[in-house]
């Protein structure tokens, strides 16, 4: 994932208060499924749609659902069909009830919206995708990583428009005016972070590969690239795949993954896909080393988005993770020299933050000064940690850790401690002295059960 854009939603979360006197967005209830209808309008960079969010109450009394609030404009809601007011104002939307509800309800909440997206949806002259920023474009909460929820989403759009979204298109209708629906559909619950679509007419390259048992089919598109150039700019893509399959004990999460190349220096993982821009990724054939941004986002199909922190606490175990594994593919590839390169970056930036009087451990819960030393901590500090265990357990014991962790936790949510007792596991150390150093800090109890 791109830093900017997780870093701009941290820097809100930890400055920003519950601007309606209710609920935080995400709190009190479990979504189980988002379904959506979106007619997107990629001149206007505009949308309208329909969605029905089936969620279940996670506490007793609960007298609001609460998302997070965006520019988008509300037509109508429903709560099990009957007609709620919906309260908007700061970062938050508002559903407040007639009657609290009983924890463990189930409850389905229908809404209709139309606007323009103010994050979260870009495009150029014949293209719309989106990027990170979900709940402004549907009614969802944003940063309740550990609410994972299957999705379902139709497109109406123009005939001859192709459409990329979230697992696999199940179904392309016709429509009496002409156009299409296209309807997608996930293959497991995701963070709602992670879900995504595009629109436009695109370039398209397919490519099968191999990986750790089951073979997946790879998809390169662009409206900004023919398919000769896809070709050149993705050839890595099936050997990354076979490396992080065989590092993680795992094969490649989804059936079908996509590249979406855009213009600009995009870098953003989906549940199923990459949006990546031809200015983050190499720009002469002769230094393919420089594909940070490919391997990266191919990363977070296993850590981040299969195996997936819980709360922003722990979200190096998404980003630290996946900035090490790109340093080690690296390594696999290009030899030992471009993992110490990579390694080097993540210090230099560790040591700016130093320098500024800045260090926490990695699963620190206070306020960080800018964006700028977030990442320094999450991701580079991150990655040093899995360098460290990696020289401290030797090679054996550290992949096979890692391939615990990621087999024991797919498709659920984690915390630091998980990643602690799968590195113990597999090496029959006692590991909490190191990951009282680098992780919880000197200071946290010593207590871990």
């Amino acid at each position: 994932m791109r830093p900017s854009s997780i870093l701009v939603l941290v820097a809100w979360l930890l400055q920003a208060g519950s601007t309606l006197g209710a609920e935080r967005p995400g709190e009190g209830f479990d979504v189980t499924h988002y379904a959506l209808a979106l007619t997107p309008d990629i001149q206007n960079r505009t949308l309208s749609g329909r969605e029905v969010i089936t969620l279940r109450t996670t506490k007793d009394r609960l007298r609001s659902l609460t998302f997070s609030g965006s520019a988008l404009s509300i037509d109508s809601a429903t709560l099990d069909g009957v007609p709620v007011v919906v309260e908007t104002g700061g970062e938050a939307l508002s559903i407040r009830l007639a009657e609290p509800l009983a924890r463990g309800r189930a409850v389905r909440l229908e809404l209709t919206y139309h606007g323009r997206p103010a994050r979260g949806l870009s495009g150029s002259a014949t293209s719309l995708y989106t990027s990170y920023f979900a709940c402004d474009w549907m009614i969802c909460a944003q940063e309740t990583f550990g609410d994972k929820a299957a999705f379902s989403l139709a497109l109406k759009v123009p005939a001859g428009i192709d459409t990329l979204s979230v697992g696999r298109r199940v179904a392309r209708i016709r429509t009496s005016d002409g156009g299409e629906i296209h309807r997608w559909t996930a293959p497991r619950p995701y963070s709602a972070y992670l879900f995504g679509f595009a629109v436009g007419r695109f370039a398209r390259v397919e490519e099968r590969v191999d990986a750790r048992v089951r073979a997946a089919r790879l998809v390169y598109l662009s409206d900004v690239a023919d398919e000769g150039e896809l070709r050149q700019r993705f050839a890595e893509t099936g050997g990354i795949v076979r490396f992080f399959a065989d590092k993680a004990g795992a094969p490649l999460p989804v059936a079908a993954y996509s590249q979406l190349l855009v213009e600009g220096r995009e870098a953003q993982e989906a549940a199923s896909y990459s949006v990546l821009g031809v200015e983050a990724l190499p720009t002469r054939a002769d230094e393919p080393s420089q594909n940070w941004a490919i391997a990266h986002e191919l990363a977070h199909q296993w850590w981040g988005n299969l195996v997936t922190s819980a709360t922003l606490k722990d979200f190096w175990l998404n980003e630290g993770v996946t900035t090490f594994m790109t340093a080690a593919w690296k390594e696999h590839r290009y030899g030992p020299a471009a993992y110490e390169a990579e390694l080097a970056v993540a210090r230099g930036r560790l040591e700016k933050a130093r320098a500024a009087g800045f260090d926490k451990p990695l699963a620190w819960e206070g306020r960080y000064p800018n964006l700028g030393t977030r990442r320094a901590i999450q991701y580079s500090k991150g990655a040093l940690f899995m360098d460290h265990l990696r020289t401290t357990l030797g090679e054996e014991a550290f992949w096979a850790g890692l391939r615990r962790y990621t087999r024991a936790h797919a498709g659920k949510t984690v915390t630091s401690l998980d990643l602690e007792k799968a590195m113990e596991a597999a090496s029959g150390r006692d590991l909490r002295p190191v990951f009282l150093e680098w992780v919880f800090g000197p200071d946290a109890a010593l207590e871990r059960f």
